[in-house]
């Protein structure tokens, strides 16, 4: 069971270093063990979740490039944070880090004294093991009193009323299509947190029903975490003998669980076969192509509305929800067009998004069902590109910011983006910032100056004005010019990068509110 990084910097021994948080922020942010380590190259060897304690030795001689790519490698990784300590080798920080630390969402601690990192890994670490061990102690008390209660017979609503009892947290048990299977609330007196934790219940491996709590203000995190790893396998026998699964909704939650799976448990042609097998059972045609889609819902109870959206597009289309997420598939006739069935999903979405509590990507389109693995994880790797500004991303649109986290890890990246663009960027940051949009407006309309002047909302004239300042910059770009390619690589890699960075900075600040 993790701490939170602001109980951390309260612990007797790490005030002794009198740390202070330069970046980023100590609330709401769980550190699951604490490591030292001077290595630049470390992440590759974390699980994530880990305080990184360094003296900074190498950080005084890696250039800014260096740095940027540590902090990336970490972000990644999903780090807690970075706690330096600076010595007379390291006086301070490096800024080119604490900056991009910054916009990467990466929180930063200074430590002004020095405290052997010994002694801060045995205080942080011994407390991170007592709290796991009363975590299990907790989960087997709910278990048996849950245990206990279905040997009873109890019913859903009897089991759920035990639950908020136990974990101080309003209980709700959501059907895969969203229906409300039983409630149990706290309270209406006492104030809530304003937050939910779910877990999937399934049953043979086969996801039936959701879990949902909402704590009150006052309840205890370890209750809940025992609540939500004990409750769901004995509400899964409860819902069976209740409210058992139908064949089809067996084939269903089969269907969607081998779609969103990470891999093929089984070989690659038998997982291929038995999606295969399954699509036909549930009404697709052996010929369909497949467009699957991934919605995040604040509450389940929208989960009927996006089913009924995404019906009124093809009548072949399936998904579940679990987890916060509803997962789906669309098929439709090779004789279709793709694009207009893509365009149709996402103006769909996209209504549902404007009222509220909805965000979505749409994967890309597959020839075959088997196929359509990967595109779900496209889709799935795409949510947390959505911006308020538009809530509905379409996975193709973003690949290469997909790519990111991975080519933000190679050092000659970064390079290859200073080296093609490196001076448009560099007076870009000087003087108003118009110039890459403008290059990669150009980019995007495939080189038609008319349309790339009409998606910036300005008259030709002062786009052939910013271009000369372009080619001024960069050199010429003549069609037909070899440095074109490198030139609009290092456009759409860049453009990852701001993307990946607002991503970055958008969950931060909602970790904030």
């Amino acid at each position: 069971m993790p701490l939170q990084l602001d109980q951390i910097l309260t612990d007797a021994v790490v005030q002794k270093t009198e740390p202070e948080l330069v970046c980023g922020t100590a609330s709401d942010v769980d550190v699951r063990w604490v490591h030292a380590s001077e290595q630049l190259d470390i992440a590759p060897l974390l699980r994530g979740g880990e305080l990184i304690l360094m003296e900074g030795v190498n950080l005084a001689t890696a250039d800014a490039a260096e740095l940027r790519t540590y902090v990336n490698t970490l972000v990644a990784r999903d780090i807690a944070a970075l706690a330096v300590e600076t010595t007379p080798r390291l006086p301070r920080i490096p800024e080119a880090l604490l900056e991009h630390a910054q916009a990467s969402g990466l929180p930063v601690i200074h430590l002004r004294y020095r405290v052997p990192f010994v002694q801060i890994c045995e205080s942080i670490n011994s407390q991170l093991a007592d709290v796991s061990l009363r975590r299990l102690r907790i989960a087997d008390q709910i278990s048996l009193a849950l245990s206990e209660a279905i040997e009873k017979l109890a019913s859903i609503d009897q089991l759920l009323s035990l639950i908020r009892d136990q974990a101080n947290s309003s209980a709700q048990l959501t059907s895969l299509s969203g229906q409300t299977l039983g409630v149990a609330l706290v309270d209406t007196e006492t104030a809530s947190l304003g937050i939910e934790y779910t877990a999937p219940v399934s049953f043979g491996g086969t996801v039936v029903a959701t879990l949902t709590l909402r704590p009150a203000a006052d309840a205890d995190i370890h209750l809940i975490s025992g609540a939500l790893s004990r409750a769901p396998e004995i509400l899964a026998i409860a819902l069976l003998r209740t409210h058992p699964l139908s064949p089809h909704d067996r084939r269903r939650s089969r269907f969607i669980s081998l779609l969103a799976s990470s891999g093929p448990r089984t070989s690659a042609a038998e997982h291929a076969r038995e999606l295969t097998t399954l699509a036909v059972r549930l009404g697709f045609e052996p010929d369909d192509r497949f467009i699957p889609f991934v919605v995040e819902l604040d509450d389940s109870s929208n989960v009927a509305a996006v089913q009924d959206a995404i019906a009124r597009i093809s009548s072949r289309s399936t998904g579940q929800f679990a987890d916060g997420q509803y997962v789906g598939i669309v098929g439709f006739a090779p004789s279709w067009d793709a694009q207009n069935v893509r365009d149709a999903m996402t103006d769909a979405l996209r209504r549902l998004a404007d009222r509220g509590g909805v965000r979505a990507a749409v994967g890309p389109t597959s020839a075959s069902v088997d196929r359509a693995v990967r595109a779900v994880r496209s889709a799935r790797e795409s949510v947390p590109y959505v911006s308020d500004a538009d809530r509905v991303v379409d996975a193709a649109s973003i690949a290469v910011t997909r790519l990111w986290p991975l080519l933000s890890q190679i050092e000659p990246v970064a390079e290859f983006i200073d080296e093609q663009i490196g001076a448009l960027l560099d007076r870009d940051a000087v003087s108003h910032g118009e110039l890459f949009d403008t290059l990669r407006a150009l980019a995007e309309n495939l080189g038609s100056k008319t349309d790339a002047a009409a998606s910036l909302g300005i008259h030709r004239q002062t786009f052939y004005q910013r271009f000369e300042r372009i080619t001024a910059l960069l050199g010429p770009l003549e069609p037909g010019s070899a440095r074109i390619g490198a030139v609009l690589t290092a456009v759409f890699l860049e453009r990852a990068r701001r993307q990946a960075a607002a991503a970055a900075g958008a969950k931060q600040d909602a970790a904030n509110t």
